[in-house]
């Protein structure tokens, strides 16, 4: 695993507090106070820039959401330091709070989604969380966390979220590139497929329903290999940039709710 690698998908939340720093790093890589520092300013840096850019080509968007109050609930695609949260997080100028955690499932996060919920009052609960789930551990079948314990553990963030007057973002589980998912992961420890997760999509459409809300598709990112990293699961720098501005787009359509 390279060290940027490491950067950005530290465990986040499960081993220190947002932002990331020289102190959390320190621990974990082989580098000088001032190697950290100049690659955390680096990817300080990629993100202002990013942030910038979009800001100007959507700047009613941003307008919309400045000042909002958001939680960000999810995994590594979200809690990726270079990744659309931080980004959408500056261009729109939240006042976010981040429950994402690198490796997490639905079960992970379920007791930290409501205390964050409960303490924030957000205006909006943003939720992209399955890509852990519903990976097969092992040569068999068996998911990480079954389908209708997700279901249970996402209608309650939902339900959570409702009752304390927030707008929900639900997104579904990104597809995976299965050829470098393949080419990744061992296939006898960790097995995963669109198919698979497009019946775990399927809960989150009924959840959508049950609620009346809007589950918003990444289907933008099948069959498309420049949106992501060599792993085929964990989206590009191009990837992250494109997701923030469909993000930006849906949370401001949502304030027009």
């Amino acid at each position: 695993m390279s060290v940027k690698f490491f950067a950005r998908f530290n465990l986040h939340n499960s081993i220190c507090e947002n932002p990331i720093s020289v102190s959390h790093l320190r621990p974990f890589l082989d580098m000088s106070d001032g190697e950290l520092l100049s690659m955390l300013d680096e990817i300080k840096d990629i993100q202002n820039k990013r942030a910038e850019r979009i800001k100007n080509q959507m700047p009613t968007e941003c307008g919309a959401l400045r000042g909002k109050r958001v939680v960000f609930l999810g995994d590594s695609i979200t809690s990726d330091n270079l990744g659309y949260r931080e980004t959408v997080t500056l261009a729109g100028e939240l006042l976010a709070t981040d429950g994402a955690v690198s490796g997490a499932t639905s079960s992970m996060i379920l007791h930290s989604a409501k205390m964050h919920i409960e303490k924030s009052k957000p205006d909006i609960v943003s939720i992209m969380i399955g890509s852990n789930d519903s990976v097969c551990i092992g040569s068999g079948t068996l998911q990480q966390v079954s389908l209708s314990e997700y279901e249970r553990n996402v209608k309650s963030i939902v339900g959570w979220a409702v009752k304390n007057g927030a707008k929900v973002l639900l997104f579904e589980i990104p597809p995976v590139s299965e050829k470098r998912f393949k080419k990744s992961f061992d296939g006898k420890s960790k097995l995963q497929s669109n198919e698979n997760i497009s019946v775990f999509n399927e809960a989150l459409a009924k959840i959508a329903g049950d609620y009346g809300i809007k589950l918003i598709s990444n289907g933008w990112l099948t069959d498309n290999d420049s949106m992501y990293m060599p792993d085929g699961i964990h989206l590009s720098l191009e990837g992250q940039e494109e997701f923030a501005k469909r993000w930006l787009k849906e949370a401001s359509l949502l304030q027009l709710l």
